[in-house]
């Protein structure tokens, strides 16, 4: 399966490690419709008016998926969601799981700028 990282998973962030055996498949983006805000952890929400996050693509075994959905907190805390991502080279179409955050952001923060 592919996941789409956008925060603490990606390379050289302090979760990596979860993704260790996992191939990096590239640079890709999600598009327009989705924002990331930060605070102590990086959230992913889909809204309207979201300018896209630019993150990592990875292709997961089940054993790595489970160990990320438990960092993670699904289903509670993100939920994991099947979305479509852009691979930032080819420009392909590819669809992958990421994990969303669907409760308030603390203090409407404005959306961090890491946008394509």
């Amino acid at each position: 399966m592919k996941l789409f990282c956008y925060g603490s998973l990606k390379r050289g962030k302090h979760n990596h490690d979860c993704l260790r055996g996992a191939e990096f498949l590239g640079t890709a983006y999600i598009g327009k419709g989705y924002n990331m805000y930060v605070t102590m952890l990086p959230y992913l929400v889909r809204e309207r008016g979201g300018q896209g996050v630019l993150g990592e693509l990875y292709e997961v075994n089940e054993e790595t998926l489970r160990l990320c959905d438990y960092l993670e907190g699904h289903p509670i805390f993100y939920t994991r969601e099947t979305v479509w991502v852009t691979d930032a080279d080819s420009g392909q179409e590819i669809e992958a799981a990421t994990y969303l955050y669907h409760h308030p952001i603390p203090n409407k923060l404005e959306p961090r700028r890491e946008y394509v």
